[in-house]
């Protein structure tokens, strides 16, 4: 049965009749349909003095503490919930323990005087951190002396460098190697080899055996480089001359096929030279020179003036008053263009630009009280905004707006303005192909209510959210708007109504 059922909230009190978390809790208003089964992590409340069939299993503990002081405590399982500390166990456990080794209460051992002998020592040697403040004489050791360069010394002996200097197989120091006494004799390799010439160190020799003589003022061979300080070139011949880095290309000597174009720019020309006309070979006959073309002494004839010669007026361009003139071009610099025909201006183009180039304004039919425009089949496109002062009316069927955002300044938008009856009213959402249609909003007058429903067409009328497609939209209501504590009769009282009370509880009915 339909009833109104509270919705718990953040900060209310839930009113419930049974609350199941899984199959192994269950809360109910009777104590022995409330259990909880199964295994349980975490805490309970109070002394547990009601609970019954409660086994404890002991744990051993996961976690070691390290290290082990003296202070550290220890649980002690004598019944009264006790502890000591690990000092007293150590005291307690070695406080028999006699003969070489001593322990104290705080465990730390003392080997006795004189109890350590040769066999107790692992590997039967001694470090110096086995002897305490005693002296152990060379005679005790199994070696008691070092040899250097063949020379036996004992520990605690000495050895001079002059000793060292004078062993056999021995070179050390710089009294082996006197100063400026090594000869070219002595050394593996003594000399130097450029080109085929072989120099001795010490020694100087002028010319270069297997190399091209090299002076100042002449070479021969060849050089790597850039050759900055060349500064002639004798042997340079033929139409192009070089002193140091500039060369010069001789006069008359370029040829047209020498140019890669074979066209001669400005920029070609040095500015202090001229090309005469004789001698441009482009050069041709009948230039025409001083030809105009002036208006006549009437209306439609010009004056052609050909080569200075003038052929008086010509009328053959017919623009006789009754002609029918064709202008690839015309301009009207000062007076209007006036079209006193009720034929206006026509044209059998199929595109007829006007005035779309620089005008930024353009005045049409400023005294006219309606203007046409366009055929009946035809298609108008403003390519910027419009701006309607007036009364918008559009008589067409369909009104489509193609736009990312449409903004509307009315606080209100009349739907339906055309019915004189109670009718289906709403907006539809275009969903394309989508399989489950397009989707709408809107109000159902048979029921009174304003719902939604999924699968309506393009050219959908009727609205009925009580299909299996579509719902109400909820009634949302306060107790204080209403004066009324959840309404058992009226509109209200509706699958999915909320309702607040003035204590801020919240119900749905349902």
């Amino acid at each position: 049965m339909a009833e109104w059922k509270k919705v718990v909230v953040s900060g209310s009190a839930a009113i419930l009749s049974q609350v199941n978390v899984g199959a192994n809790q269950q809360i109910t208003t009777s104590q022995t349909t409330t259990f909880l089964t199964g295994s349980f992590t975490g805490s309970f409340s109070g002394n547990g003095a009601n609970l019954t069939g409660v086994t404890a299993t002991a744990v051993f503990p996961t976690s070691q503490t390290t290290p082990i002081l003296s202070t550290t405590k220890l649980f002690s399982n004598d019944g009264n919930n006790t502890f000591v500390f690990a000092g007293q166990v150590t005291a307690s456990t070695y406080a028999g323990v006699s003969g070489d080794i001593t322990i104290g209460t705080g465990g730390v051992a003392a080997i006795g005087s004189g109890k350590v002998t040769s066999a107790m020592i692992v590997d039967g040697t001694i470090t110096g951190t086995d002897i305490a403040s005693a002296t152990v004489a060379n005679a005790n050791l199994v070696n008691s002396a070092i040899t250097i360069a063949g020379t036996s010394t004992s520990l605690g002996g000495s050895i001079t460098a002059a000793t060292i200097l004078t062993s056999t197989g021995v070179f050390s120091g710089s009294a082996q190697i006197p100063n400026s006494s090594i000869t070219n004799a002595q050394l593996a390799n003594s000399s130097v080899t450029v080109g085929s010439t072989a120099i001795s160190l010490g020694a100087t020799s002028t010319t270069l055996a297997g190399l091209t003589s090299v002076t100042s003022t002449s070479f021969t061979g060849s050089l790597l480089g850039n050759a900055s300080t060349v500064t002639t070139n004798a042997n340079l011949t033929g139409n192009v001359t070089s002193v140091g880095n500039a060369t010069t290309i001789a006069s008359g000597v370029v040829t047209s096929d020498m140019i890669a174009n074979d066209t001669i720019v400005n920029a070609d020309i040095n500015t202090s030279a001229a090309i005469a006309y004789t001698k441009l070979n482009l050069a041709s006959s009948g230039i025409v020179s001083g030809s105009t073309l002036a208006a006549g002494s009437a209306q439609g004839t010009h004056t052609l003036t050909t080569n200075g010669v003038s052929s008086g007026d010509v009328t053959a361009t017919g623009l006789g008053t009754a002609g029918t003139p064709t202008f690839a071009g015309l301009t009207i610099s000062t007076n209007a263009l006036a079209v006193n025909n009720t034929n206006g201006i026509t044209t059998n183009a199929a595109t007829f630009p006007i005035a779309n180039t620089t005008a930024t304004t353009i005045n049409l039919g400023g005294g006219a009280t309606a203007i046409n425009i366009g055929s009946g089949t035809g298609i108008t496109t403003i390519n910027h905004d419009a701006r309607v002062k007036g009364a918008l009316y559009v008589d067409g069927p369909i009104t489509a707006i193609s736009s990312s955002n449409l903004y509307v300044a009315d606080q209100f938008i009349l739907l339906a303005s055309g019915s004189a009856t109670n009718t289906d009213g709403g907006i539809v959402i275009d969903r394309g192909s989508y399989a489950g249609l397009n989707i709408a909003y809107g109000f159902d007058s048979t029921t009174g209510r304003w719902g939604y429903q999924a699968g309506v067409t393009d050219t959908s009328n009727t609205i009925d959210p009580t299909g299996i497609s579509g719902s109400f939209a909820g009634y949302v209501f306060t107790e204080a708007a209403h004066t009324a504590t959840k309404p058992l009769t009226g509109e209200f009282v509706q699958a999915g109504a909320i309702y607040t009370q003035t204590d801020g509880t919240i119900w749905m009915y349902a």
